[in-house]
């Protein structure tokens, strides 16, 4: 009997630990930006932009072959950035291991839509 209870809570501790994982550890790596909507809705093919998320905090944005490094921090499924005293903040709509979706704070009628090889 013992046995079969310390069988059972290690399948349940694997199951409860499938897929975990912070927020901000999904989203170290390089991702890059294949579309967004517009302030009516509409989807739109966009390119040439990446966010690459280091693990120190860094944040590295690369658009049209012009590369801007920010600060950034997570906290609520929402990211903040700061780069010198500009500053752009994000809602996380959705984060898997290949997909992310982010809206402005300011604006939440705008996502931003990201793939990660």
């Amino acid at each position: 009997m013992k046995k079969l209870v310390s069988l059972f809570l290690s399948v349940v501790i694997l199951i409860m630990c499938t897929g975990c994982g912070s927020t901000e550890s999904k989203l170290i790596g390089t991702w890059e930006l294949y579309g967004s909507t517009t302030n009516k809705g509409e989807f739109r093919s966009d390119g040439d932009c990446t966010f690459e998320f280091e693990e120190d905090g860094t944040l590295k944005i690369t658009e049209d072959g012009s590369t801007d490094v920010a600060s950034y921090s997570v906290s609520d499924n929402k990211i903040y950035t700061q780069c010198g005293s500009y500053t752009k903040d994000f809602g996380i709509k959705e984060i898997t291991s290949s997909e992310l979706v982010l809206y402005k704070l300011d604006n939440a009628v705008f996502e931003y839509y990201f793939t990660k090889d």
